[in-house]
């Protein structure tokens, strides 16, 4: 796992209270542990976008090119979010 991935990674964690340390990132259902709202996951993903649009290094790493459009950024954050993101808690 890259620098940038277990950065990101951290921050998800963080915003749960989830301990990045003790989740084993190769059990296949490890973001279905911990749940966060629809606004969470929004906010999360904002600051996704913008760390990837601040840092060119790790752009490349998770999205293996470098492209710096917002709305491109974006679509990659949702993209992440729907493939790893948290449970989402609708209560």
């Amino acid at each position: 796992m890259n620098e940038s991935l277990q950065f990101v990674l951290k921050e998800m964690c963080n915003r749960v209270g989830a301990n990045y340390n003790s989740i084993d990132f190769s059990d296949q259902t490890w973001y279905n542990k911990y749940e966060w709202t629809i606004q969470e996951e929004k906010q999360f993903e904002k600051w996704m976008v913008d760390y990837l649009y601040k840092d060119a290094k790790a752009r490349k790493e998770i999205t293996n090119h470098s492209i710096k459009r917002k709305s491109y950024l974006e679509k990659v954050a949702k993209e992440f979010t729907f493939m790893y993101g948290w449970k989402i808690n609708i209560e």
